[in-house]
């Protein structure tokens, strides 16, 4: 998911959806719509403007989820309570509720020609560095440094990146946990944390743990292949069930076409771009190696 909403919600000052231009209408109901019982792929059925999936639940009733209207400027997804409950349990394969608000969310992205990127970002001026990396890798830690040393803080686990390079902030993901093991963002650690409501893209670092230390420039085809491979680990609507049966059931282009169009856009957003894999064998040379590329800017 793109983060805590009611912090976003709370914070009026800061852009979120709006700068988008994305809304979704996300909503745990009582009852699930009407659907047609005889057009059906397993636990999945067709409905008049979308799907739902259906599971009984021994002694407690039917869980559903609900994805209505897609091709609609205002998209719906809807559950109810047994949903939210049997979706958060270890054994359920079907996807929590952020899972498929997330897909949605990336579905209507992609039709603005703007995508989910898996990173953190920072800015200064109005020029963006993206750091971007397999799980682990530092990602975040890189955004904390940099801003105590003075940079605007746009992302440290999600990005929002558009066709023509645009960077927009989503400053309230909660990768980060206190002693209690709490979710925090990074607006509970920095109290006059600065957040532009838009940047362009100057620099993709892309950081990886490795034997020995180095910054090398990556080609734009190799770039993409990289940015992909990571993002795909960390965004998962080409593989949610639900929705590439809703595009089976309403007749819409497979989901490969949403793929293609995703690596389009990465690739136009980062063609005029620097774009550098940072090699490290510990964070501290991490941190000096990303000094020496950010100094450049």
């Amino acid at each position: 998911m793109l983060g805590n909403l009611r912090a976003a919600k709370a914070t009026k000052s800061i852009p979120f959806f709006e700068e988008f231009g994305v809304t979704v209408k996300a909503c745990e109901v009582n009852s699930p719509p009407d659907y047609a019982p005889d057009i059906r792929r397993y636990n999945i059925f067709k409905s008049s403007n979308g799907i739902i999936f259906l599971r009984d639940i021994p002694a407690l009733g039917k869980a559903f989820v609900a994805f209505k209207d897609l091709n609609s400027h205002v998209p719906v997804l809807e559950w109810n309570s047994l949903f939210r409950w049997w979706s958060n349990l270890p054994v359920t394969k079907v996807g929590r509720i952020g899972h498929h608000l997330e897909s949605i969310i990336a579905l209507k992205l992609l039709e603005r020609d703007m995508v989910l990127l898996h990173g953190s970002a920072i800015s200064m001026k109005g020029s963006a560095i993206l750091f971007t990396g397999l799980p682990n890798q530092g990602k975040t830690w890189t955004a904390i440094e940099l801003i105590r040393e003075g940079y605007e803080f746009l992302s440290e686990d999600i990005c929002v990146l558009s066709a023509s390079g645009e960077v927009f902030p989503v400053p309230f993901t909660t990768s980060l946990k206190d002693q209690k093991d709490q979710k925090k963002t990074l607006l509970d650690i920095f109290v006059d944390l600065r957040i532009p409501p838009v940047s362009n893209l100057n620099k993709v670092v892309i950081l990886e743990r490795a034997q020995e230390n180095s910054i090398s420039g990556l080609s734009l085809t190799e770039a993409v292949q990289r940015i992909l491979l990571i993002n795909h680990l960390e965004f998962n609507y080409h593989r949610n069930d639900l929705l590439r049966t809703y595009f089976a059931f309403h007749l819409l282009p497979p989901i490969h076409h949403l793929m293609a169009l995703e690596e389009d856009i990465i690739r136009k957003a980062i063609s005029r771009s620097f774009v550098y894999l940072v090699r490290f064998s510990d964070h501290s040379f991490r941190t000096k190696l990303v000094q020496q590329l950010v100094n450049r800017m």
